[in-house]
């Protein structure tokens, strides 16, 4: 009985984190889950609720035999988001800086096999695996 006064003002503080797949299992959202009763009254506009969520990352086609396309949802000019593709022993291959909502890399030039492409949008960094074959 004890014990479970101690740990209830625990469980109740705890947060939950949601997260948010794409089509090829992708993970392409990650935010605090809020558990606190909200009144019907208060609701959330779609608008307001767009500006608090991050853009949406698509990465096709997965596998692929040579062109790799990277597209946001939407593009703002404050984002600043940059690409980096390496090996998995960690050579880099290909390193840029996005300019647009969309861009494409060209794994042409690299052999058949496993590689990890890594998204860091506005300091918020997804890690996608690509077949090239």
């Amino acid at each position: 009985m004890l014990l479970a006064a101690f740990l209830l003002p625990v469980a109740v503080k705890a947060q939950n984190i949601a997260y948010s797949y794409d089509a090829a299992g992708n993970r392409i959202l990650r935010a605090l889950a809020n558990n606190s009763y909200q009144s019907p009254r208060k609701s959330v506009t779609d608008d307001n609720l767009s500006k608090r969520t991050f853009p949406s990352i698509s990465v096709s086609p997965n596998p692929t035999n040579g062109l790799l396309n990277i597209c946001l949802s939407r593009w703002d000019n404050d984002y600043t988001c940059h690409l980096l593709l390496s090996d998995l022993s960690g050579k880099t291959l290909i390193e840029r800086d996005m300019e647009t909502y969309e861009t494409s890399l060209n794994l042409t030039p690299f052999p058949d096999g496993l590689y990890l492409l890594s998204v860091e949008l506005n300091g918020v960094q997804q890690s996608y695996k690509i077949i090239k074959n």
